[in-house]
């Protein structure tokens, strides 16, 4: 067995290169720009012809740019499946396909003059240049009952979600980093293996674009190479998903799922936002559930970059990001875009752990100092960081979606949220968020409710589902909004310090269509579950245009016996579209 050790007080500005320290490391920094290229997206009217060659690409007045430049290559940063995107009308509307990797060669010092050039054409709407990106970690120093304190029952609770569900293998989870080890033999049996790509025989079998992906890509030297030389990408994927109750080592919080690939690092940590896109829309195309991203920088990415991040919210994706290890309320991204599920770091006591960034801008928090999970070498190892503490949040939501598919990216993201455990200042702060991840209580309130249908036409019905073991005769209530009508619900209003808990008469909900056999139309339904910890409401979509087009969202709450006049969330919202 290989362990890591380094002092827990290692300076966070080491964290780039002290897993696996290079010369190329050091010519690189963090947030550098990148002078050999530029990422340009082409304007909308734009025809490209002739596509990832040294030529030209048949666009007025870039051609001639290139040319003066100096172009070696332009390259479309998107590989275009010859089988289709699995959504060709948001990727269409976003543009994914119009941005193209102007590449120089060499460095130039005139790399902020070239971008100028290009924006100033009117065949192109955006050109910006690139910068290095770092994984989210600081080092420091059968495993689990010993050193996997972050999942037991007194922390993050995967003990007690284990008892409900552990299998999350109908769903591929994505895995965005410096790669994995694919010989580790206490993951190797969860790593995805691409349907339809033969190995080795240098063609794209499956016409995703990507030629021998077995395991995923490799999109900073554009192969199918997916193996850690770092060790910050095998434990990551050892958080979410180690193969568990096999006799090594440790357990993921998926103990069997699909974990696939996209490296962005090369073994020396080195890693870029060019990459980053090209991971991300990559996972959205093939069947990514959710992606785990434990890297980032203190400055926005490119646009390039965030075009691929709206394409992967707009086609489901739950995006998890690691916060950042700055030790400062700064903003870090991708954490910080509103697409990604922002995760701070705790400390095995519930304290914010001293290195994670935090503020107001974040989701929640999970464990990150001093984790134990795989290593380099078949081994194991302790690494503290951001890093550590979003995988946590990542497996936690593959596993809430596959207890319950009807779960959407935002319900995973506000049912994980509204059931964590409250740290610090009660109700939503900037050290926790929404509070530190309990999985079991995810899990308990993403299995509690389900719906008949997720379309219904009018005149029709739905069943609202209620399912909850071992809570006989609790009291229960069941409340609705309509999309597009003011407020709607929006869970953010129920209450500004933590919207976890709401007034039973607060009156915010615009007249929605929940009826129950006997009852006029209603804000909501009160009732007690029967013995068996079930019930069930039928909502009733009468003709009219109160209702057309409109998704209606669905919740289920409970009464707090410590606070008799609120309710709590204990489900988040799903929805379904009337037509």
């Amino acid at each position: 067995m290989r362990t890591f050790l380094v002092a827990s007080l290692l300076l966070i500005a080491l964290a780039a290169t002290a897993l696996a320290p290079s010369a190329s490391a050091g010519q690189r920094q963090p947030g550098e720009t990148l002078r050999d290229r530029v990422l340009v997206k082409l304007a909308r009217e734009s025809n490209v012809q002739n596509e990832g060659t040294t030529g030209p690409i048949g666009v007025a007045g870039f051609d001639q740019v290139a040319r003066e430049v100096g172009a070696t290559r332009i390259k479309p940063i998107f590989h275009r499946p010859p089988r289709g995107r699995r959504d060709p009308a948001a990727a269409a509307a976003i543009g994914l396909d119009r941005w193209v990797r102007v590449e120089l060669g060499s460095d130039r010092a005139d790399i902020d003059e070239i971008a100028r050039k290009f924006r100033s054409l009117n065949s192109v709407e955006v050109a910006e240049t690139d910068r290095v990106i770092a994984p989210a970690v600081v080092p420091n120093d059968p495993d689990y009952s010993g050193s996997q304190w972050d999942l037991q029952s007194t922390r993050t609770n995967a003990e007690g979600a284990w008892d409900v569900g552990t299998d999350s293998s109908e769903y591929v989870i994505f895995v965005i980093d410096t790669g994995v080890e694919l010989a580790h033999t206490d993951v190797d049996g969860n790593l995805w293996s691409n349907p339809g790509e033969i190995a080795g025989n240098s063609v794209d079998d499956d016409l995703n674009g990507f030629v021998d992906d077995v395991n995923g890509y490799n999109f900073l030297n554009d192969d199918a190479d997916v193996n850690d030389g770092y060790g910050h990408g095998i434990h990551v994927n050892g958080t979410i998903g180690a193969e568990g109750n096999n006799s090594l080592q440790v357990a993921g919080i998926n103990w069997t799922c699909k974990l696939a690939q996209g490296r962005i690092f090369d073994a020396s940590g080195y890693g870029t936002w060019d990459a980053a896109a090209g991971a991300t829309t990559y996972a959205a195309d093939n069947g990514a559930i959710a992606t785990n991203n434990s890297w980032g920088d203190t400055a926005q990415g490119p646009q390039a970059y965030v075009d691929a991040m709206t394409y992967a919210d707009d086609v489901d994706v739950l995006q998890v990001a690691a916060a950042g290890n700055q030790g400062d309320t700064a903003q870090f991204w991708p954490a910080a875009y509103p697409e990604m599920m922002s995760v701070a770091a705790t400390d095995s006591a519930d304290n914010l752990a001293w290195f994670s960034t935090h503020g107001d801008w974040i989701d929640m928090a999970a464990p990150g100092d001093g984790i134990w999970n795989l290593y380099l070498g078949n081994g194991t190892a302790s690494l503290s960081g951001t890093s550590m503490a979003s995988p946590h949040v990542c497996g936690a939501g593959a596993l809430l979606r596959s207890v319950n598919p009807q779960l959407s990216n935002d319900e995973a993201r506000i049912t994980l949220r509204l059931n964590s455990d409250d740290l610090g200042t009660a109700g939503f702060d900037n050290d926790f968020g929404f509070g530190r991840l309990d999985i079991r209580k995810a899990i308990d309130a993403a299995r509690g409710i389900s719906l008949s249908t997720q379309s219904v036409v009018r005149p029709g019905t739905v069943d609202v589902t209620i399912d909850a073991p071992g809570e006989a005769n609790m009291f229960h209530y069941v409340v609705c909004g309509l999309s597009g009508i003011d407020p709607g619900l929006d869970l953010t209003v129920l209450d500004p310090n933590d919207f976890r808990f709401f007034p039973i008469n607060y009156d915010f909900f615009f007249d929605f269509q929940l009826q129950v056999p006997n009852n006029a139309y209603t804000p909501g339904f009160f009732d007690y579950l029967d013995a068996a910890g079930h019930d069930v409401v039928t909502f009733h979509s009468r003709k009219g245009n109160l209702l057309k087009n409109k998704r209606v969202w669905v919740a289920w709450c409970s009464s707090d016996p410590n606070i008799p006049d609120n309710v709590r969330f204990i489900s988040a919202p799903l929805h379904f579209d009337v037509q």
